[in-house]
Order: C-alpha cells, then sequence, then structure tokens
C-alpha cells in the first residue's frame, strides 16, 4: 500500500500537473480550425515577407505601397521573427490557411503550458490550471488562434522569459542566457518585445541604486546585476543583428517608425481605446 505522504508526493509532482495541464489543453488543437481567412492586411503582409524569405528575396520587397501621412495603417515591414517561423511552412503550404491553424494552435498549447507553469507559484497547480483554461478557451483566444498573426508566437516566447527570468532568485549565468536571447526573439515577433531588456535594464539601475545606498562595493554591486545586464545586451544584440541581415531598406520595424514627438499624445490615446476594447471583448 503506498503512503499517504508518497501519495501527495507523486500528486504534488510537477511532471504529473504537466501532463494533466497538456491533456486539457490539447483539444485545442482541434477547435476554430478553418480553410478560410478573415478580412484584413497583417496576415497578407506575414506571408509576403515569408515567402520573400522562403525565395531568397528581400524579406520587406513585397510591394505593399507605404503612406507616410498613415503610418499607422501599417508599417513598410514587420519585423522578421514571425515571417522566418513560418517561411518554411509557406514553402510547403502556400496559401493554404489550414496548416497555419494547426502550427498556432501548437504554439498555443506551449503557451497554455508556460502560463501553468507561471500560475502555479502564486496559486497552485489546480487553480493554475483552471486560471489558464478560461484564458485559452475563451471564444477571443480561440478567435485568435485561427489567424496568421504574430501575436500567439510572441506571448509564447513572452511566457517563456516571464518564466526563466522569475523561476529562482539566484540564477545560474546559462539561465540568464537563455533568458536573455529568448527576450532577443521575442523582439523579432513584435516590436513591443523591446520592454524586455529595458526592463532588465531598468531593474538592475533599481538594484543598483538600492546598494550604493546601503554602501556595498562596486563588487558586490557587479555581481548582483551582472546577469541582467548581460541577458539584455544579449537580446539587443540579437535584435540589431536580426534588424541588419533582414530590415535593411525597410525604412524602419514593426510600428516603431509611427511614434514621433508630436504624435505621442495620440499614440497614448489610440492605445488606451484599442487595448480597453480588446479587455472588454475578451471578458
Amino acid at each position: 500500500m503506498i503512503s499517504k505522504d508518497k501519495f501527495s508526493a507523486i500528486f504534488l509532482n510537477r511532471k504529473w500537473f504537466l501532463l494533466l495541464a497538456l491533456l486539457v489543453f490539447i483539444p485545442l488543437l482541434f477547435l476554430n480550425i478553418r480553410s478560410d481567412h478573415d478580412w484584413g492586411d497583417d496576415f497578407a503582409q506575414y506571408l509576403a515577407q515569408a515567402e520573400n524569405i522562403a525565395q531568397g528575396k528581400p524579406m520587406a520587397a513585397t510591394g505593399y505601397i507605404y503612406n507616410p501621412e498613415y503610418p499607422s495603417l501599417g508599417p513598410k515591414a514587420y519585423p522578421p521573427g514571425f515571417p522566418l517561423m513560418i517561411a518554411p511552412m509557406v514553402a510547403k503550404y502556400g496559401n493554404q490557411v489550414t496548416p497555419y491553424n494547426y502550427y498556432i494552435s501548437i504554439i498555443l498549447i506551449l503557451t497554455a503550458l508556460f502560463s501553468v507553469l507561471l500560475l502555479h507559484k502564486k496559486a497552485g497547480w489546480p487553480a493554475a490550471i483552471l486560471l489558464s483554461a478560461l484564458i485559452y478557451y475563451n471564444p477571443y483566444t480561440l478567435k485568435l488562434k485561427a489567424e496568421i498573426m504574430a501575436d500567439i508566437p510572441f506571448a509564447l516566447f513572452f511566457g517563456i522569459f516571464l518564466w526563466l527570468a522569475s523561476e529562482n532568485c539566484k540564477k545560474k549565468a546559462m539561465q540568464w542566457i537563455l533568458a536573455g536571447i529568448v527576450a532577443g526573439l521575442a523582439i523579432t515577433i513584435k516590436s513591443i518585445g523591446i520592454v524586455l531588456p529595458v526592463a532588465l535594464i531598468v531593474y538592475s539601475l533599481q538594484q543598483t541604486f538600492i546598494q550604493v545606498s546601503q554602501k556595498r562595493s562596486f563588487k558586490s554591486i557587479w555581481i548582483n546585476i551582472k546577469n541582467q545586464m548581460i541577458a539584455a545586451i544579449i537580446s539587443l544584440a540579437i535584435y540589431f543583428g536580426f534588424n541588419l541581415a533582414f530590415m535593411r531598406g525597410s525604412g524602419g520595424t514593426g510600428y516603431l517608425n509611427t511614434y514621433g514627438a508630436g504624435k505621442i499624445t495620440e499614440a497614448i490615446a489610440t492605445n488606451i481605446y484599442t487595448y480597453s476594447e480588446a479587455i472588454r471583448t475578451f471578458f
């Protein structure tokens, strides 16, 4: 007979809960799989950029006529991360929508598993699985996963970064190197990923200020912040490396070129409205 303590140890084992979470989210692979795509333009630009990569052409040469008077309509070219992810599929399946649906569904399942890993620290395993299920089985999410868009792949890399950065306060250098690589790849998928290295730098500055006020030695301060700074440098190096390799001649990456000193107020107002509507729709 299995003792109570041994049964509890088995039941609370992370591997078993992750297996349970996988079983909970596997149905996502089959929900809302479509053979068509809703009307829009973002997905077409991603496919065109991926096709250029597959054919060895300049990624940004899609034929899109950029309107500098209305930059928020769409950038000259999206960051190269997502087009690189789907380039092999474009080479094999072309514009068939269904294979991309399955691909995004697999990425969504992985994202859900990392959500469980993040939430279990605060809420425990059962609540983490339940809360994640409420997020990923939401009709809003199921609709989004049927689109050939970079949002869900970005969410996966963002989640992996958060998991690596929060796994342990005394992390090994390799863990931070991986966090820097993941952050750099996140920026190449969506330019808003730049907040990740910025957050690492701000956190390091905060820790430096605290330790200087405590009159710690420079060596002690550097030991405490060096891993975060290395991760930030790696992520920025990946970002600039991808830009140099794929974005030459595109005149900007993502929507970063829409911002200017005279447009900050407009951008803030537009984002507040857009995201408040997204949150309202989700709930």
